[in-house]
């Protein structure tokens, strides 16, 4: 959960100078209710029918395609962004380090990335961020696109597909292994959405979403799975999410995200053993010399 959620963003506000713009916003609340964890109908698929991920397809992704997106692949030499994560994976890893002290369980590796409202930059972050552990020599990254409706991740890897972690979820005939793409980027794999449903927050927080996810890591425990989830302020679907990842990347916009936004977030995503805050397009603050080139961190913890 979020402790002193008022206070953490009192200290993100006074490290991010005008981050938070002052000006009155409109808040949706009734359409960022939580919904109650449900147990899966009966009759669908156990985590003994997901299948193997073994045999994957594989899609290819255009660095071109990446780079007009502005996500840099971190062999492709020094740069501001490259460095930036790098020192944000750090972070994680000691978190995930920390939640699987404090429990046992295999969700340490499950990282939920989310925003206040649609522009803010979430999926920028879980792409740059999956890139960026799948450089690593000893991890597997499993990007996954729970954003049903704009499928943000798939259209910025230039990727389609019409099976996903919907239908693996609510459809015992389709296994991971028609679902998950393998990519021809190292230690890198996607799982789509899939198919829209109406009642997505209910498959969401069924059992069998749980299982999925659940079998997807003891499946390869070097495999850190990133969700791409919708914005928080628009739907119900991250304060689901944040009770079964390990801990959150909230993306707050510079100048962009009002402060109201933030709060009102945060409090929807208390499920989630540890949240941290990543402020997005913003000036450098912090700049450190690392040989011929510098760089800056555009987060807050």
């Amino acid at each position: 959960m979020v402790d002193g959620a008022p206070d953490l963003i009192q200290r993100a506000v006074a490290r991010m100078g005008r981050a938070f713009p002052k000006a009155s916003v409109h808040v949706e609340r009734g359409a960022a209710e939580e919904l109650p964890v449900r147990a899966a109908p009966s009759g669908g698929p156990s985590a003994s029918h997901l299948g193997s991920t073994v045999n994957q397809r594989t899609v290819v992704v255009s660095p071109t395609s990446l780079a007009e997106s502005g996500i840099v692949l971190p062999g492709s030499g020094p740069s501001r962004t490259v460095e930036e994560f790098r020192s944000l994976k750090r972070h994680l890893f000691a978190n995930s380090s920390q939640v699987e002290r404090d429990s046992d369980r295999a969700s340490h590796r499950i990282i939920l990335v989310t925003s206040a409202k649609p522009g803010d930059g979430k999926t920028f972050v879980s792409i740059n961020l999956a890139l960026s552990l799948a450089y690593e020599k000893d991890t597997r990254v499993l990007l996954i696109d729970a954003d049903a409706y704009r499928k943000s991740v798939m259209t910025v890897l230039g990727i389609s597909a019409e099976q996903g972690w919907l239908d693996l979820v609510s459809d015992g005939s389709v296994n991971a292994r028609e679902a998950i793409l393998r990519t021809n980027i190292p230690n890198l794999a996607v799982l789509p959405a899939g198919a829209k449903r109406a009642e997505i927050p209910e498959i969401m927080s069924s059992r069998n979403m749980e299982n999925l996810l659940n079998t997807l890591l003891n499946e390869d425990h070097r495999r850190y799975i990133i969700i791409d989830s919708l914005p928080c302020l628009t739907s119900s679907e991250p304060a689901i999410l944040a009770g079964l990842a390990s801990q959150t990347l909230f993306v707050v916009a510079a100048n962009q995200t009002a402060q109201l936004e933030v709060q009102s977030s945060l409090r929807l995503l208390h499920a989630s053993p540890k949240v941290t805050l990543i402020l997005n397009k913003a000036e450098p603050m912090l700049t450190e010399q690392f040989g011929d080139y510098g760089y800056a961190y555009g987060y807050s913890l």
